[in-house]
């Protein structure tokens, strides 16, 4: 005869398995931890992995990580432009003679510089983990 065994809680049959290598000290602490409850190692560790807490901290996690991924491909996709070295032909024209320099152009490079090295100062504390 074979016999399932049922998650109390969720009323779900345990047919599946995990393994996981810990420590003969976690272990013990996991083990004294479920006696205390009157339970077994791997429903403790069950009930552990399910709690509210527990779920938040990995939601937290992964989003974090989300997060640094998306900073990434941004800021490969900036070192990638050509606006470095746009702005560069822009500094040599500059300093051979052919730009002219009126004030409406010199507030648009100006504006632009700003814009560009503020997205710059996010990206990079984002992606260092530090909220933007």
């Amino acid at each position: 005869m074979l016999t399932r065994t049922f998650d109390t809680a969720l009323g779900l049959p345990l047919d599946s398995s995990v393994t996981l290598r810990i420590t003969s000290a976690e272990r013990m602490r996991w083990q004294h931890h479920a006696d205390q409850f009157d339970m077994s190692t791997s429903k403790y560790i069950r009930m552990m992995m399910a709690s509210e807490d527990s779920q938040r901290k990995l939601s937290i996690l992964l989003s974090r990580e989300n997060r640094r991924q998306d900073y990434a491909v941004i800021l490969h996709a900036l070192g990638k432009s050509r606006i470095a070295s746009n702005l560069n032909q822009l500094a040599h024209a500059a300093n051979v003679g052919n730009v002219v320099f009126t004030p409406d152009v010199v507030a648009q490079i100006n504006e632009a510089y700003e814009v560009i090295l503020y997205i710059r100062t996010l990206l990079i504390k984002g992606a260092r983990g530090r909220p933007c």
